[in-house]
């Protein structure tokens, strides 16, 4: 039984960077931890109907905190994680409730507060990964976005704005952080809207030239 507890501890306190965690993970590799949290978020969303949270969210999301110390979760990977979820959700349940992707947005700024977490580089290579699809979504929308926006969705172009612009920016932090860099004094959000706008007057210009080219042949 001695052994086989003692085989058990060195395999829930491995950590990815070889240090001595201050918690025992139940789970056999922190992706694997990670999964399992976004998994258990999913609950917070009504079986029944895909695109609503449920009423007791605040309590369920409770519950799911005391994960916390088992998986070894904290504020910054919940938020995050959530982020993730909200967004996730979004997007496979075809962009009908943009109130998810607005509540995404939202917890999004929080992650951008927590600059200090950004050094920690597990942290950061979730970060990294997780903003750099979402980025990729918004952008495939922003860089012509007269054929993506309507009057049907509309409104939902602020929210994929804000979230294009604070994934770049923190995107860029977080490389700033990694390589000792000093941030760049340039706005990367004013830089990126900018290149939206750029890119997409193009393609309605390229688009309108097509089609006076068309009616004169």
């Amino acid at each position: 039984m001695q052994t086989l507890r003692s085989l058990v501890i060195s395999l829930s306190c491995r950590s990815s960077d070889g240090s001595v965690p201050e918690t025992c993970h139940w789970a056999d590799g922190f992706p694997m931890n990670l999964w399992i949290y976004q998994t258990l978020l999913e609950v917070c969303f009504d079986s029944h109907v895909d695109t609503c949270v449920i009423e007791e969210v605040d309590e369920v999301l409770e519950l799911i905190k005391k994960t916390w110390v088992m998986l070894g979760i904290n504020e910054t990977l919940h938020n995050i994680c959530f982020t993730w979820v909200l967004f996730h959700r979004y997007v496979v349940t075809r962009e009908v409730e943009s109130d998810l992707l607005f509540a995404s947005c939202n917890l999004l700024g929080e992650v951008e507060k927590d600059t200090e977490a950004m050094k920690n580089p597990v942290y950061s290579k979730t970060l990294s990964s997780t903003l750099s699809l979402m980025l990729g979504w918004a952008e495939k929308r922003l860089l012509a976005y007269h054929d993506t926006f309507h009057n049907d969705n509309i409104e939902s172009m602020e929210s994929v704005v804000s979230l294009a612009a604070l994934s770049a920016k923190i995107l860029a932090e977080d490389i700033s952080h990694e390589y000792n860099r000093k941030k760049n004094e340039a706005d990367v959000a004013y830089i990126r809207v900018e290149s939206y706008i750029r890119s997409s007057v193009r393609a309605v210009f390229i688009q309108a030239s097509s089609t006076a080219q068309a009616s004169f042949q």
